[in-house]
């Protein structure tokens, strides 16, 4: 984040102060979900202290350093199945597993209280104080905050694997707060990098597709495809039908936080048969 980070909310009430492994101040919690009542996402906000600048990338411990990626603002969500690696104070990292289901709820039975929309994963393991790590997924792309394991016990730890792990996906806290991830990009317009249109692969006699494969972009980019022939759609693909051999034209504008770019496309009506 610009003034600071995102963490697990229940590492540190509204007010708390947050220092390093050394005790060494970081910053100040601006922003808790916890203990508020009801369900909730557990998130949240650190503001860093004066001489503590944020810098755009994660501690990976065994990995190095890791630079958060420009590409769809360092946050785009990998599917389930997908293999991810998590990083924490305690336990290093990486630490992978394979996310098995998203949008969970799970309960603090010791505090009574329940948190919304936490993704899960299977394999891997957890000790206190690893909580507010990173999650991680393909080159730098930021999938959450750990929040835990179960089942867990006192001797529960790394490298004890747990059944489950949970981290709270990136966008609760980012919604939650009204931040944007920090990256290399910079408070910059966004820039796109890839796009396929017409997509050759998937357009046929009548029916033309454009995709946009790849953006760079500091907070997350929105899409917004329109044609001559109408339609428009803020997918990351434009489908629509056309006559030949009629021209067609399409508009790409995507935006960002901070600018919008826009690239125009023009190409005949595609002819050749189905793929």
């Amino acid at each position: 984040m610009e003034d600071g980070f995102v963490t697990a909310g229940h590492c540190g009430y509204l007010g708390h102060s947050i220092g390093d492994a050394s005790n060494n101040a970081l910053g100040t919690v601006v922003g808790s979900t916890w203990p508020l009542p009801g369900s909730k996402p557990d998130v949240g906000h650190v503001q860093t202290s004066a001489g503590w600048t944020p810098t755009a990338q994660v501690n990976g411990y065994n990995d190095g350093v890791i630079p958060v990626s420009a590409e769809w603002g360092g946050v785009l969500e990998y599917p389930v199945g997908a293999t991810l690696c998590r990083y924490g104070q305690t336990s290093g990292g990486p630490i992978c597993g394979t996310l098995n289901q998203t949008n969970v709820s799970v309960e603090y039975a010791a505090y009574s209280i329940w948190t919304i929309g936490a993704s899960r994963v299977v394999g891997g393991c957890t000790s206190d104080g690893d909580s507010g790590g990173t999650w991680v997924g393909g080159v730098g792309q930021i999938q959450g905050t750990h929040i835990g394991g179960q089942p867990y016990a006192n001797f529960d730890a790394c490298p004890t694997t747990f059944e489950y792990l949970y981290f709270q996906p990136i966008r609760d806290a980012l919604d939650e707060y009204s931040v944007t991830v920090l990256i290399a990009h910079g408070a910059n317009a966004p820039d796109i990098t890839d796009v396929e249109c017409p997509d050759l692969a998937n357009s046929y006699y009548g029916r033309f597709v454009c995709r946009l494969n790849g953006v760079d972009s500091q907070g997350e980019p929105q899409a917004q495809w329109s044609s001559n022939v109408g339609g428009s759609t803020n997918k990351t693909y434009f489908r629509k039908n056309c006559t030949p051999p009629s021209t067609i034209s399409v508009t790409l504008q995507v935006t960002n936080p901070y600018g919008t770019d826009t690239e125009y496309y023009s190409f005949p009506c595609p002819t050749n048969p189905p793929y």
